[in-house]
């Protein structure tokens, strides 16, 4: 017996190996199936693989490079520039006998390109390493989420932040459990830069020059509510979109593979406005967004319009208002002194139980108490109050005193915006103009590339901001037969969005570019300008607005002594919204300049633009300047058209 026990064992041992070489073989002839299937179909250059995979396909070079340049997202070593090689790659780990290993499933690592492979190849799980993996815990995220539709969200922009200038763009996974009903209870997707927290010059060029790195985020979608709406306040705008219940479940396992994924982030292109069209793109194959629709910069309004267009909304897109314009709303039903005194109330220098010494009525208490509720929510959010230092219990013994205050409050009607971010004017204007300056009559034209001034169509927009950047304009003087560029604006942001008694942000601006400037000799020269400003800005009725603002002026050229002069400058203005088509005002600016000589430089102006649509009309402009020699008096008409650089 005892000289058997090898035989038997040697026996064992080869009926396991010749088992094992019998899979190896099996799987070894399926795997060369699914290649010849694969490239029978063109598999590795069709849209949804290229999409899936973020591959940007450069048609003139015939070559594709991923977006995606670092982390571990791929499996080949040349998977960035060789979709094939990636393909090939990702059908031999997925596919080929040793999708496990070391305990890991690469299937539940890489789980929307095995759900995409098994499907296009019709993938027989017999064969392979098996059924589907559990990936307990995907499906644990998945069972999580619950996912039943996607919202595309939109928070307006945010001028303190150079990355959210424009506005930024996020989406939200709806739930078979908690939407509509409770939509802040559901999960976000979105794509930001790593910044690691850092502000200032730095971050700025790096931001511009791609020094960061972008990456895909999840988590719940109330913290990105409270986050812009309530300490950013910024108003934000949700789209339901036309999204399969199987697309959404695509969309997540794709979300999660992307973790091992990183993208060089730029604020004006690659950012996350972009980022989201390429993930519709890999959701959805068959619509064409990222290469086509964008080429220099990316504006997050731009990408709500085609997204909007291209997926299809189901129902109707939401206004979801900010802390601050919720409490603006209460505000005006109550009256300046009960809101100052609900105001002392929050800060803690009137204390809740003295408020009988006001005799103020039951409703008046009612509704001092939840502005009170609301505002001190809001003074901590936005930095005015610090919780930890001032909190004594306040918060709750207001919100104590008003539970027992049984007296109803009149709602507040929050006055929904008329036309959404979506449906104002393309953020690109072309410009042609007739008029003249002094005694010559002269031609012009420009071409802003983006965003917006305050006497643009005023639908869809935040009153009192403007943002325009590398702005040339060219003028043709007939008589002189000449053709040269009168300004360039690198960048000319105003930000002056009107004080309520609920905050009175620093109105500001700035200014940076070229502007053509007359010397003693009458000649106009090209020299650098910027202007910087700090002031007021007040509403006086519900559309004319009001702004001043102190700053000074530099200017730059090689007729100055030390290549600059300098000198403090005024800036002002009254801007008035007639209708939704057409706007009217006066702006005015005065520096003095000291630094190489003495003198006055002024410009003051009458604008009045007219729309007969939301990217199309006339604007009227006639004013006097002193550029350094003497007065001249202008006047323009200009053509403006909107439209998608």
């Amino acid at each position: 017996m005892y000289r058997t026990l090898p035989l038997i064992l040697w026996t064992f041992l080869l009926f396991f190996v010749s088992a094992a070489e019998s899979v190896s073989s099996v799987h070894s002839s399926s795997l060369a199936m699914l290649r010849q299937r694969a490239a029978q179909m063109q598999l590795w250059q069709s849209p949804a693989w290229l999409r899936l995979l973020h591959y940007e396909h450069d048609s003139q070079f015939g070559k594709a490079e991923s977006r995606i340049d670092s982390g571990s997202f791929f499996l080949s070593p040349a998977g960035q520039y060789d979709p094939i090689a990636e393909g090939e790659a990702t059908l031999v780990e997925l596919f080929g006998g040793n999708a496990i290993n070391g305990g890991v499933d690469k299937r539940c690592q890489y789980p929307a390109r095995y759900h995409f492979l098994k499907t296009k190849l019709a993938v027989d799980l017999s064969v392979f390493p098996g059924p589907d993996p559990k990936c307990e815990q995907l499906n644990l995220w998945l069972a999580g989420i619950k996912p039943a539709g996607v919202t595309l969200v939109f928070p307006v922009s945010y001028l303190n932040n150079p990355a959210s200038m424009f506005g930024h763009t996020l989406l939200r996974i709806d739930s078979s459990e908690f939407s509509p009903a409770h939509p802040l209870l559901t999960a976000s997707v979105g794509f930001a830069a790593v910044t690691e927290q850092e502000h200032g010059l730095g971050y700025a060029i790096k931001g511009i020059f791609g020094g960061y790195t972008g990456a895909f985020t999840a988590e719940p979608y109330y913290i990105q509510a409270n986050r812009y709406g309530q300490i950013e306040s910024r108003d934000i705008w949700e789209y339901p979109l036309n999204l399969s219940v199987q697309e959404t479940q695509f969309l997540l396992l794709h979300v999660w593979e992307l973790r091992n994924a990183g993208f060089s982030y730029y604020f004006f292109d690659e950012n996350c406005s972009f980022q989201l069209l390429a993930l519709m793109e890999a959701v959805r194959p068959s619509l064409d967004l990222a290469d086509s629709s964008y080429r220099f910069w990316n504006v997050p309004v731009d990408t709500v319009r085609d997204i909007v267009q291209s997926v299809g909304m189901l129902g109707k897109a939401t206004y979801r208002p900010s802390l601050k314009t919720r409490l603006e709303s209460r505000a005006s039903a109550m009256g300046p002194s009960l809101v100052a005194l609900a105001k002392e109330v929050a800060f803690g220098r009137v204390a809740v139980a003295d408020l009988s010494v006001y005799g103020l009525s039951p409703v008046d208490t009612a509704q001092l108490l939840e502005f009170a509720h609301l505002y001190y929510q809001y003074a901590v959010a936005v930095g005015v109050m610090e919780e930890e230092k001032t909190d004594d219990g306040r918060l709750h013994l207001i919100g104590t005193m008003r539970s027992s205050n049984t007296v109803p409050v009149p709602s507040s009607i929050i006055e929904v915006p008329g036309i959404r971010p979506d449906q104002g004017h393309a953020v690109s204007r072309f410009n042609v103009d007739i008029g003249s300056y002094g005694q010559q009559p002269y031609l012009q034209m420009g071409i802003r590339p983006v965003f917006h001034d305050v006497f643009d169509p005023q639908g869809g927009f935040e009153k009192g901001v403007q943002i325009e950047a590398l702005y040339p304009q060219f003028r043709y003087y007939p008589e002189l037969e000449r053709v040269q560029l009168e300004s360039f604006d690198v960048l000319d942001i105003l930000s002056v969005t009107p004080a309520t008694v609920v905050a009175a942000p620093l109105a500001w601006k700035t200014r940076l570019g070229l502007q053509r400037l007359e010397e003693a000799d009458s000649r106009r020269k090209l020299t650098g300008n910027v202007e910087v400003g700090f002031g007021f800005s007040r509403e006086l009725g519900k559309e004319t607005l009001l702004y001043g603002l102190a700053g000074g002026r530099v200017l730059v050229a090689d007729r100055f002594d030390h290549f600059l002069d300098a000198g403090p400058a005024i800036f002002a203005g009254i801007v008035t919204n007639v209708d939704e088509n057409q706007t009217v005002g006066l702006t005015g600016q005065v520096s003095y300049m000291v630094m190489d000589r003495q003198m006055t430089l002024y410009d003051f102006s009458a604008v009045q633009s007219f729309y007969w649509s939301s990217n199309v009309g006339l604007q009227v402009r006639a004013g006097i300047k002193n550029e350094g020699s003497q007065p001249e008096f202008y006047a323009s008409l200009s053509w403006h058209k909107f439209f998608r650089f």
